[in-house]
């Protein structure tokens, strides 16, 4: 074989495939798991193919990894002065102290 040709790599390591990639290991492993790869097994090594790589590479991928907390909105924080959740406890503790003065 000549020196300048270079052989072609057919099976990527996890770290390989997700640097390859430009995503963190753990989003392959989501992806491996959801079967998006065809890997091959050397013992307790996982090597995903070069075809499914690219096949990967070509497509979009919008959907949420799985595994994580959705959480509908971000949380408001409250305001120390005049906020909602900060008046209704208000209301309550005052509305709880005059019902002891009454009984």
């Amino acid at each position: 074989m000549p020196e300048n040709q270079q052989i072609p790599i057919l099976l990527y390591s996890r770290k390989s495939a997700a640097f390859a990639l430009s995503i963190s290991i753990r989003k392959l492993d989501y992806d491996l798991a959801a079967g998006a790869f065809e890997t091959r097994r050397n013992g307790r090594k996982v090597l995903i193919t070069a075809s499914s790589l690219k096949r990967y590479a070509a497509a979009n991928h919008f959907g949420r990894v799985n595994g994580t907390k959705e959480e509908a909105a971000p949380k408001k924080h409250a305001v120390a002065n005049g906020s909602d959740e900060e008046a209704a406890l208000k209301k309550n503790a005052a509305a709880s102290g005059s019902e002891k003065e009454t009984a």
